[in-house]
Protein backbone atom coordinates (compact mmCIF):
# COMPACT_ATOMS: atom_id res chain seq x y z
CA UNK A 1 0.00 0.00 0.00
CA UNK A 2 2.87 2.37 0.73
CA UNK A 3 4.27 1.87 -2.75
CA UNK A 4 1.06 1.81 -4.84
CA UNK A 5 -1.57 3.34 -2.59
CA UNK A 6 -4.61 1.64 -1.04
CA UNK A 7 -6.71 1.58 -4.23
CA UNK A 8 -5.06 -0.67 -6.80
CA UNK A 9 -5.62 -4.09 -8.29
CA UNK A 10 -2.56 -5.63 -6.60
CA UNK A 11 -3.92 -4.79 -3.16
CA UNK A 12 -7.33 -6.20 -4.15
CA UNK A 13 -5.70 -9.43 -5.36
CA UNK A 14 -3.92 -9.88 -2.03
CA UNK A 15 -7.08 -9.06 -0.05
CA UNK A 16 -9.09 -11.58 -2.08
CA UNK A 17 -6.40 -14.26 -1.57
CA UNK A 18 -6.32 -13.61 2.18
CA UNK A 19 -10.11 -13.76 2.29
CA UNK A 20 -10.05 -17.15 0.55
CA UNK A 21 -7.43 -18.40 2.99
CA UNK A 22 -9.54 -17.38 5.98
CA UNK A 23 -12.71 -18.78 4.43
CA UNK A 24 -11.04 -22.14 3.75
CA UNK A 25 -9.78 -22.17 7.33
CA UNK A 26 -13.36 -21.78 8.53
CA UNK A 27 -13.02 -18.15 9.59
CA UNK A 28 -15.66 -16.19 7.63
CA UNK A 29 -15.57 -13.38 10.21
CA UNK A 30 -11.99 -12.56 9.19
CA UNK A 31 -12.68 -13.18 5.49
CA UNK A 32 -15.70 -10.90 5.12
CA UNK A 33 -14.05 -7.47 5.53
CA UNK A 34 -11.22 -8.55 3.22
CA UNK A 35 -13.66 -9.53 0.45
CA UNK A 36 -15.68 -6.35 1.01
CA UNK A 37 -12.58 -4.19 0.63
CA UNK A 38 -11.29 -6.18 -2.35
CA UNK A 39 -14.68 -5.87 -4.05
CA UNK A 40 -14.83 -2.12 -3.47
CA UNK A 41 -11.33 -1.67 -4.91
CA UNK A 42 -11.88 -3.94 -7.89
CA UNK A 43 -15.19 -2.31 -8.73
CA UNK A 44 -13.52 1.10 -8.64
CA UNK A 45 -10.33 0.14 -10.49
CA UNK A 46 -11.46 -2.61 -12.88
CA UNK A 47 -15.19 -2.03 -13.22
CA UNK A 48 -18.25 -3.89 -11.99
CA UNK A 49 -18.39 -6.41 -14.85
CA UNK A 50 -14.72 -7.46 -14.89
CA UNK A 51 -14.14 -11.14 -14.02
CA UNK A 52 -11.91 -10.48 -11.02
CA UNK A 53 -14.52 -8.10 -9.58
CA UNK A 54 -17.32 -10.61 -10.09
CA UNK A 55 -15.22 -13.42 -8.58
CA UNK A 56 -14.71 -11.33 -5.44
CA UNK A 57 -18.44 -10.61 -5.29
CA UNK A 58 -19.09 -14.37 -5.55
CA UNK A 59 -16.60 -14.98 -2.72
CA UNK A 60 -18.29 -12.32 -0.61
CA UNK A 61 -21.65 -14.00 -1.15
CA UNK A 62 -20.27 -17.38 -0.04
CA UNK A 63 -18.77 -15.73 3.04
CA UNK A 64 -22.00 -13.97 3.96
CA UNK A 65 -23.78 -17.34 3.68
CA UNK A 66 -21.33 -18.83 6.17
CA UNK A 67 -22.08 -15.92 8.50
CA UNK A 68 -25.80 -16.67 8.25
CA UNK A 69 -26.52 -13.43 6.36
CA UNK A 70 -28.56 -15.25 3.74
CA UNK A 71 -30.39 -12.32 2.14
CA UNK A 72 -27.13 -10.44 1.57
CA UNK A 73 -25.54 -13.63 0.26
CA UNK A 74 -28.39 -14.07 -2.22
CA UNK A 75 -28.04 -10.47 -3.39
CA UNK A 76 -24.31 -10.94 -4.01
CA UNK A 77 -24.88 -14.23 -5.82
CA UNK A 78 -27.66 -12.85 -8.01
CA UNK A 79 -25.56 -9.81 -8.89
CA UNK A 80 -22.59 -12.05 -9.73
CA UNK A 81 -24.79 -14.33 -11.87
CA UNK A 82 -26.11 -11.36 -13.83
CA UNK A 83 -22.55 -10.23 -14.55
CA UNK A 84 -21.39 -13.75 -15.49
CA UNK A 85 -24.37 -14.14 -17.80
CA UNK A 86 -23.73 -10.78 -19.46
CA UNK A 87 -20.05 -11.65 -19.93
CA UNK A 88 -20.20 -15.36 -20.85
CA UNK A 89 -23.81 -16.37 -21.55
CA UNK A 90 -26.33 -18.35 -19.49
CA UNK A 91 -24.60 -21.73 -19.68
CA UNK A 92 -21.08 -20.86 -18.56
CA UNK A 93 -19.15 -22.63 -15.83
CA UNK A 94 -18.75 -19.24 -14.16
CA UNK A 95 -22.51 -19.10 -13.65
CA UNK A 96 -22.41 -22.73 -12.48
CA UNK A 97 -20.03 -21.80 -9.67
CA UNK A 98 -22.36 -19.09 -8.42
CA UNK A 99 -25.49 -21.21 -8.97
CA UNK A 100 -23.90 -23.94 -6.88
CA UNK A 101 -23.20 -21.45 -4.09
CA UNK A 102 -26.69 -19.97 -4.33
CA UNK A 103 -28.16 -23.47 -4.19
CA UNK A 104 -26.30 -24.13 -0.95
CA UNK A 105 -27.57 -20.82 0.46
CA UNK A 106 -31.17 -21.68 -0.37
CA UNK A 107 -30.70 -25.14 1.16
CA UNK A 108 -29.45 -23.59 4.40
CA UNK A 109 -32.54 -21.36 4.40
CA UNK A 110 -34.83 -24.37 3.94
CA UNK A 111 -35.90 -23.19 0.47
CA UNK A 112 -35.54 -26.62 -1.10
CA UNK A 113 -37.28 -25.95 -4.44
CA UNK A 114 -35.06 -22.93 -5.13
CA UNK A 115 -32.01 -24.88 -4.02
CA UNK A 116 -32.82 -27.77 -6.36
CA UNK A 117 -33.37 -25.41 -9.30
CA UNK A 118 -29.99 -23.75 -8.75
CA UNK A 119 -28.08 -26.98 -8.15
CA UNK A 120 -29.61 -28.80 -11.12
CA UNK A 121 -28.80 -25.87 -13.41
CA UNK A 122 -25.26 -25.74 -11.98
CA UNK A 123 -24.85 -29.46 -12.62
CA UNK A 124 -26.07 -29.10 -16.21
CA UNK A 125 -23.62 -26.25 -16.87
CA UNK A 126 -20.75 -28.10 -15.21
CA UNK A 127 -21.41 -31.29 -17.12
CA UNK A 128 -21.51 -29.35 -20.38
CA UNK A 129 -18.47 -27.22 -19.52
CA UNK A 130 -16.24 -29.62 -17.58
CA UNK A 131 -17.67 -33.06 -18.17
CA UNK A 132 -18.50 -35.79 -15.66
CA UNK A 133 -15.00 -36.27 -14.28
CA UNK A 134 -14.26 -32.88 -12.75
CA UNK A 135 -13.93 -31.71 -9.15
CA UNK A 136 -16.58 -29.01 -9.64
CA UNK A 137 -19.08 -31.53 -11.02
CA UNK A 138 -18.51 -33.71 -7.96
CA UNK A 139 -19.02 -30.70 -5.68
CA UNK A 140 -22.44 -30.00 -7.15
CA UNK A 141 -23.38 -33.69 -7.01
CA UNK A 142 -22.45 -33.74 -3.31
CA UNK A 143 -24.59 -30.66 -2.68
CA UNK A 144 -27.50 -32.31 -4.51
CA UNK A 145 -26.97 -35.34 -2.26
CA UNK A 146 -27.19 -33.20 0.86
CA UNK A 147 -30.35 -31.55 -0.46
CA UNK A 148 -31.96 -34.88 -1.36
CA UNK A 149 -31.08 -36.24 2.08
CA UNK A 150 -32.60 -33.20 3.79
CA UNK A 151 -35.77 -33.73 1.75
CA UNK A 152 -35.95 -37.40 2.76
CA UNK A 153 -35.08 -38.64 -0.74
CA UNK A 154 -32.54 -41.15 0.50
CA UNK A 155 -32.16 -43.20 -2.69
CA UNK A 156 -31.45 -40.04 -4.67
CA UNK A 157 -29.04 -38.83 -1.99
CA UNK A 158 -27.16 -42.14 -2.11
CA UNK A 159 -26.93 -41.94 -5.91
CA UNK A 160 -25.57 -38.37 -5.83
CA UNK A 161 -23.03 -39.16 -3.09
CA UNK A 162 -21.88 -42.32 -4.88
CA UNK A 163 -21.41 -40.49 -8.16
CA UNK A 164 -19.51 -37.67 -6.42
CA UNK A 165 -17.30 -40.19 -4.61
CA UNK A 166 -16.42 -41.97 -7.86
CA UNK A 167 -15.35 -38.67 -9.41
CA UNK A 168 -13.28 -37.67 -6.38
CA UNK A 169 -11.53 -41.03 -6.32
CA UNK A 170 -10.65 -40.61 -10.00
CA UNK A 171 -9.64 -36.94 -10.15
CA UNK A 172 -8.27 -36.31 -6.65
CA UNK A 173 -7.50 -39.29 -4.44
CA UNK A 174 -9.32 -41.48 -1.92
CA UNK A 175 -7.87 -39.49 0.99
CA UNK A 176 -9.03 -36.10 -0.32
CA UNK A 177 -11.33 -34.32 2.19
CA UNK A 178 -14.22 -34.27 -0.30
CA UNK A 179 -13.86 -38.01 -0.98
CA UNK A 180 -13.90 -38.59 2.78
CA UNK A 181 -17.01 -36.38 3.12
CA UNK A 182 -18.76 -38.48 0.44
CA UNK A 183 -17.92 -41.73 2.24
CA UNK A 184 -19.10 -40.30 5.56
CA UNK A 185 -22.37 -39.15 4.01
CA UNK A 186 -22.91 -42.59 2.50
CA UNK A 187 -22.12 -44.25 5.85
CA UNK A 188 -24.71 -42.07 7.60
CA UNK A 189 -27.32 -43.19 5.08
CA UNK A 190 -26.53 -46.84 5.76
CA UNK A 191 -27.09 -49.68 3.35
CA UNK A 192 -29.98 -49.43 0.87
CA UNK A 193 -33.04 -51.42 1.82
Amino acid sequence: EKMHGPINSSIARVLNALGLMYLRQGNPVAACPLFERAYTIRKQVLGEMQSETVTTLHNLGATLRELGEYEKAIQCSQQAMAAWEANFGPDSTYIAKTLNSLGVTYHKMGCYAESRDCLERALKNRLEGHGEHHFDTADTLFNLGELAQAMGELAAARAYYTRALRIHEQVTNPAHPQAIACRQALAKLGEPT
